[in-house]
C-alpha cells in the first residue's frame, strides 16, 4: 500500500482512509485486504475486511482520480 491518508470526518465524528493498492505481478488471485486504526497495541476502530478480484494485466488501468482542481 501506498499514499495512505487518515482523516479526519467532522459532520460523521469519524475517520475516513484512502490508500493506493497495486498489484506486484500479473497475477490474477483474490486479494485479501484488512484494515483498523490503533494506537500502540490498542485497536480504535472495527476492522474493514475487502477481498478484490484483480482483472487481467492486460485490462488493468491506474488512474489518479484523487487530483484536486
Amino acid at each position: 500500500m501506498s499514499n495512505i491518508e487518515i482523516l479526519y470526518v467532522k459532520p460523521m465524528d469519524g475517520y475516513r482512509i484512502l490508500f493506493d493498492w497495486t498489484p506486484t505481478s500479473d497475477a490474477v488471485d483474490p486479494v485479501e485486504l484488512r484494515m483498523f486504526l490503533r494506537t500502540g497495541q490498542e485497536a480504535l476502530s472495527e476492522t474493514w475486511l475487502y477481498q478484490y478480484f484483480q482483472p487481467p494485466p492486460d485490462k488493468r488501468k491506474y488512474i489518479d482520480d484523487r487530483t484536486m482542481s
